[in-house]
């Protein structure tokens, strides 16, 4: 497909449709997105384990044409947004009939509205009987963006008629669900967008659809369990309704976040900053009470700590830790207190765990997150990763045994290829760090600052 000259000042839509067997129907969506007003910077197909023709299908349209072979509407989504190059991931079925202007009408509001994240619009199905089409529509469109958007606090976005700004998937990418075809990935991602993520509603971005869920009784309730079960998980993960309400609203709850204070009280009980998928914050809670098997997300830290001859500090956890004990891992680990800065927390933390003093602290993974089970607890947090450079001996380490058996300096170029290579175990959040951190410097002291705009929105300070 041809790029047409109108779009070069506006957004660049990548246009992904996941398709499994459903040949001809796609051979409309694709013939339709052949006549846009607006060419789209490129069509994806996310081929997910189709036997009736529909990769080659698109192949003749020109479309780029992604496998992913877990079979399942999130993974292959997911697949298709992963693999976009342009500003703005424009979304549809391939039983979806788009207007003409439909790829013009959302780079015109992605180009209106840079804060815009995500774009969504209603539908009508063709192919239900006269009489029943407009109910079915009426029904269909209630329940997707007013029942569904009381739930997760927000405006969610339809997966046969959407469009996402690439830096906001980028943003969530970890967050989603790809892996349970049981969840509807649309509602999975606008809840991992979270509440204050800035969604539009155009009512005139409007595409037909089949309206195949009212076929059968059977169908429909399908359709309803997997809204709720998307709901209720995402709700374990980032906060009850009331609580994304609260949220969206901007209104303290519980003891609220204070004005950021040098040092916590030592004598409270350790607090740690809960977190909604989208990194804000949305309370707080005892760090003992939030660890166990259903571990909600809240905000952490690791870093790597350098001497002056660029070697890394590598410690081994206190056999006696409840999860991941005697594991070899990073420098060091930490929960920021609430309100309080990241870079000061890593200072902090490395001088009561190791008796380190450090400095020239920098944030190099700002958007690093991972999960983690160990013995039915869950690590689950969002984990700005940095670097600190030590100041002083290499030899003058004094580490607390609560919390660390063992420490030791190895050369960054050892360390990575032990791990990389699998002659090196290290906790799974480590063996995650070191594969996103292998293609920097071999000197650490030379890798680069992160973009700091993608650390969680809890964790930025003026």
């Amino acid at each position: 497909m041809e790029r047409s000259r109108d779009a070069i000042s506006q957004p660049r839509v990548s246009v992904v449709v996941p398709v499994r067997d459903d040949a001809e129907l796609l051979r409309r969506c694709l013939s339709d997105l052949a006549r846009q007003s607006v060419a789209p910077w490129e069509v994806i197909v996310v081929d997910n384990a189709s036997s009736d023709g529909s990769a080659a299908l698109a192949r003749s349209y020109g479309a780029r044409v992604v496998a992913e072979p877990v079979v399942g509407v999130p993974a292959a989504a997911a697949r298709g947004y992963d693999s976009a190059t342009g500003d703005v991931i424009a979304r549809c079925d391939a039983d979806s009939r788009l207007p003409r202007d439909w790829v013009a009408r959302i780079a015109r509001r992605f180009a209106d509205d840079d804060r815009l994240e995500g774009l969504t619009g209603p539908g009508s199905f063709y192919d239900l009987p006269p009489r029943l089409a407009p109910l079915a529509t009426a029904a269909y469109l209630a329940g997707t963006f007013a029942a569904t958007g009381a739930a997760l606090a927000g405006i969610p976005l339809w997966g046969s008629n959407m469009a996402l700004r690439r830096s906001a998937w980028e943003r969530v990418r970890h967050l989603v669900t790809r892996d349970d075809p049981g969840l509807h990935d649309d509602l999975d991602l606008s809840l991992a967008l979270g509440p204050r993520a800035r969604v539009t509603l155009d009512p005139r971005l409007r595409v037909g659809v089949a309206g195949r869920m009212f076929h059968s009784p059977g169908q429909a309730a399908r359709r309803v369990r997997m809204a709720m079960r998307t709901l209720r998980r995402g709700w374990a993960s980032g906060g009850s309704p009331g609580l994304r309400w609260v949220d969206r609203l901007r209104v303290p709850i519980g003891p609220g976040l204070p004005t950021p204070v040098p040092v916590p009280d030592a004598a409270a009980a350790e607090q740690v900053v809960l977190l909604d998928p989208a990194g804000h914050a949305i309370g707080t809670a005892p760090k003992r009470a939030v660890h166990h098997e259903s571990t909600p997300l809240h905000l952490a830290f690791s870093c790597y700590v350098v001497d002056d001859r660029g070697r890394v500090l590598v410690t081994r956890r206190a056999r006696d830790k409840a999860t991941f004990p005697g594991v070899v891992t990073n420098s060091v680990c930490g929960h920021p207190a609430p309100g309080e800065d990241l870079t000061h927390a890593v200072v902090r933390r490395a001088a009561d765990e190791l008796g380190l003093a450090v400095d020239r602290v920098r944030v190099v993974l700002p958007s690093f997150a991972y999960r983690a089970q160990m013995a039915g607890i869950v690590e689950h947090e969002l984990c700005p990763v940095h670097v600190a450079e030590q100041d002083g001996a290499a030899e003058a380490l004094s580490p607390d045994p609560t919390e660390v058996d063992d420490a030791w300096w190895v050369p960054w170029p050892e360390l990575r290829d032990g791990v990389l290579g699998g002659s090196i175990t290290v906790s799974p959040w480590c063996a995650d760090q070191v594969a996103e951190l292998a293609d920097l410097p071999d000197d650490p002291r030379q890798w680069p600052t992160g973009d700091l705009t993608t650390l969680p929105p809890a964790a930025r300070h003026p």
